[in-house]
């Protein structure tokens, strides 16, 4: 659809990047491996030879979205059982009567059966993970990809009571209200493993915070890891960015940090004529409509990043994108307006280099962030080793 109507609106039709936050995170994920991006739709030659060389996808950004391997996608069966639920509960047997529904009846009913990616055979064809770690659509595709430091917090703190409840009540959580599935058959075991990795409960204000801390890191933060490492296999690529977002709003309620979605804003302002109405986010909400000159300096230095990644494919500028994986910093920063966003580095295996954003100032590159904590969830997830990534 965009390859055949961007051209109207300025657009190049063979220059396409995928984007999505969250769930559309995990959607850009899945069709990365998906067999459409090999169809067999009639081209013209030149089209043929660039298709060829990069793909129907010519850049993608992820956002706090990818799937990790104990959150599963549901098979095209169980997604019938799901509509078939669905059918029932609105009382249609037909397409037509679906369509003829209000829209409100629709979300009140999906909300209560939850949400899921589908192994359709069409668009997907097995566990997104499982077919990223063996598919080479990824060859040519620079990718930018990154979560919050606070990922869960967006999700926990509307929980009432969860601020009183021990570790064992929070991880009951896990699986009712994330969906995580955690190797707690025995719980007292998988509770000390913890307290190796993360230091023991007590070491934080609450079993809330411990808990918020480390679904963090298995939901969000070690898979975007995983997948960067996937896409930074290919020694042609190297064109893959990882990012930490960690600013936290003044007004946000303390409990929240840099949650799921936190980013958002500085990338759309416009969201903030939403947000700013959530007084459950927000101390002071009415303070939100308008950013003050930190938000804008934020806002500024992400749109700086990502509009060059949708443009060149590198989030530091330069108009060459076949020359990225070349360019010296000193070259790079003579692209970089204000002179004051660090470099943002591609990332290597050997370093596993991601840009910390915070306030313009205080944002800096840090180097294997995530390696030691993942490697533990690795073995718990069921991520393989990735093979031939480059240093």
């Amino acid at each position: 659809m965009v390859r055949s109507n961007i051209e109207a609106f300025g657009g190049n039709p063979l220059d396409v990047t995928l984007a999505g936050e969250s769930a559309g995170g995990v959607s850009v994920s899945i069709l990365l491996t998906s067999p459409l991006l090999k169809s067999n739709d009639p081209l013209s030659w030149n089209e043929q030879a660039h298709l060829e060389k990069y793909g129907r996808i010519t850049r993608a950004i992820i956002q706090s979205g990818v799937m990790p391997n104990n959150i599963l996608q549901r098979s095209h069966s169980e997604a019938q059982v799901f509509s078939t639920i669905f059918k029932t509960r609105v009382s249609c047997n037909d397409l037509s009567c679906l369509r003829a529904l209000p829209f409100t009846t629709i979300i009140q009913h999906q909300d209560q059966l939850g949400m899921g990616a589908v192994v359709d055979g069409t668009i997907s064809t097995e566990h997104v993970l499982q077919s990223l770690t063996k598919n080479s659509t990824l060859h040519n595709i620079p990718l930018l990809i990154g979560t919050n430091q606070n990922e869960t917090n967006l999700f926990l703190c509307r929980v009432n009571g969860a601020e009183s409840m021990n570790i064992f009540q929070l991880l009951a959580l896990a699986g009712t209200l994330l969906k995580l599935k955690l190797p707690t058959d025995n719980l007292i075991q998988f509770v000390t493993n913890l307290d190796r990795v993360y230091g023991p409960v007590t070491k934080y204000k609450s079993p809330l915070d411990f808990f918020k801390t480390f679904t963090t890191d298995v939901m969000f933060h070690c898979p975007s890891l995983h997948m960067a490492r996937l896409s930074s296999r290919f020694i042609s690529q190297r064109r893959t960015f990882q990012y930490l977002f960690k600013y936290v709003h003044p007004e946000l309620n303390p409990c929240y940090g840099a949650p799921h979605a936190g980013e958002l804003p500085y990338l759309f302002p416009s969201i903030l004529d939403y947000i700013g109405t959530d007084h459950v986010l927000f101390n002071n909400a009415s303070a939100v409509a308008t950013m003050s000159p930190t938000d804008s300096a934020l806002s500024r230095m992400m749109i700086y990043y990502w509009s060059n990644f949708v443009k060149y494919g590198n989030p530091n500028g330069n108009g060459q994108e076949d020359r990225v994986s070349n360019l010296s910093a000193t070259t790079q920063k003579e692209d970089n307006p204000a002179k004051q966003y660090p470099i943002w580095p591609n990332f290597a295996c050997s370093e596993e280099s991601l840009l910390v954003i915070d306030k313009p100032e205080l944002s800096f590159v840090s180097n294997r962030t995530f390696t030691n904590v993942c490697q533990f969830w690795n073995g718990l997830l069921g991520f393989p080793t990735v093979q031939n990534c480059p240093p």
